[in-house]
């Protein structure tokens, strides 16, 4: 599990700020908003390699898969 060594503050999509810290559980959504390599005390395993990452994502943040489209001959 990861674990910060500081406080963060992290905006979520629909623009609400969170507060994280030691002890604090971090979501798989915050935890990939967090950039700075410095405050993590216990760094996260790389979100996107985890097919169910979005499991503890609000539902709004989900997308539909895009469509193929068809390349245009001319």
């Amino acid at each position: 599990m990861p674990q910060l060594n500081t406080y963060v503050h992290v905006q979520d999509h629909t623009g609400e700020n969170h507060e994280f810290g030691p002890g604090s559980e971090i979501p798989a959504w915050a935890a990939s908003a967090i950039t700075n390599p410095d405050v993590w005390e216990i760094p996260p395993a790389t979100v996107l390699d985890k097919p169910d990452s979005l499991a503890d994502e609000p539902e709004t943040a989900k997308r539909a898969p895009r469509k193929a489209t068809a390349k245009a001959s001319g």
